[in-house]
């Protein structure tokens, strides 16, 4: 396993939540964003600290399971999970929130991104794959801080773009 690429993974998702929240207080209190403004930076928020969490579980878990395709098996039984629960919550929270279709339908690559690895990590912890490898746990990681920028992008540049045009 490689330590130092999960440990640094972390590292990129504490730095997005960090930005994220510098900026965000800077801009404007939550009360006053519209809601796909206040959606998106919850959904940074979240899907960071998801990241962050993931990137630290095989090295914690590393110490208590010494094979690596049980080790694998479980990261990718709780990366699956915790996907599965942010996307389904996100998509909720968004219709509740009344953010714009248009909005939503800028959301949705990220969507489809973290369900396929979702669906991949619940192959892969089920045994269901050739071979439990940590390829499909790392993939869930990266997506998960790839989904971060995207809704730092919808945030903090749709919105000025959305601003400029009324």
């Amino acid at each position: 396993m490689q330590t130092d690429l999960y440990v640094s993974l972390a590292e990129v998702a504490l730095a997005l939540v960090g930005f994220a929240a510098l900026v965000g207080a800077f801009r404007s209190s939550l009360d006053s964003q519209k809601p796909h403004e206040a959606i998106a930076l919850q959904m940074l928020v979240e899907i960071s600290l998801t990241a962050f969490l993931l990137s630290l579980l095989p090295v914690a878990l590393s110490e208590f399971f010494r094979e690596p395709e049980r080790l694998w098996r479980t990261c990718s039984a709780v990366a699956a999970a915790l996907i599965f629960a942010h996307v389904s919550s996100g998509l909720v929270r968004s219709r509740r929130m009344g953010v714009p279709a248009r909005f939503r339908l800028v959301m949705f690559p990220t969507v489809l991104m973290a369900i396929g690895f979702a669906f991949l990590n619940l192959l892969n912890s089920a045994q269901l794959l050739s071979g439990v490898s940590e390829g499909p746990f790392r993939g869930a990681v990266v997506i998960q801080l790839v989904c971060a920028s995207w809704f730092f992008f919808i945030r903090f540049f749709l919105s000025e773009s959305d601003e400029t045009a009324v």
